[in-house]
């Protein structure tokens, strides 16, 4: 048994005696025994090019950048388009309830909400808004 290292990465690998040629070591494919540079793993990564091991840092990642937090009448548009979009099934000519003048009516006070003035309480959540009441089936 003989140590050796893996030429992708620089980890130990074990080589063992070739079965026909006992006095032969047989290196695994993809190893060396040329003993790579010492190097910190959490910041760099190390690789046999042929001739010699190549050190390189890894690159830091660009920190996420943070959103621009939603502000409330873009959240009202949200909700509200969302609770539109529910009701667009009932604006179809084959509609088969009969109260499709009140959903019209509904829709149609959703779409005027944005002209309240919304606010967002400590944890984001929309305030200052009187939603319509949907009809009922």
């Amino acid at each position: 048994m003989k140590t050796v290292y893996n030429k992708s990465n620089g980890s130990e690998v074990v080589a063992y005696p070739d079965p026909k040629n006992p006095d032969r070591i047989a290196l695994p494919a993809g190893s060396t025994e040329i003993a790579p540079p010492t190097f910190d793993k959490s910041t760099h990564t190390c690789a046999f090019d042929g001739t010699q091991w190549v050190v390189t840092e890894i690159p830091v990642p660009e920190p996420i950048p943070t959103p621009e937090p939603i502000t409330a009448i873009d959240q009202l548009r949200t909700e509200r388009n969302s609770l539109i979009s529910r009701t667009d099934w009932r604006m179809l000519p084959d509609y088969p309830g009969t109260n499709q003048t009140e959903w019209q009516t509904y829709r149609q006070a959703l779409r005027d909400i944005t002209t309240q003035t919304p606010t967002l309480d400590s944890d984001g959540n929309l305030t200052g808004i009187t939603w319509p009441i949907p009809p009922s089936d």
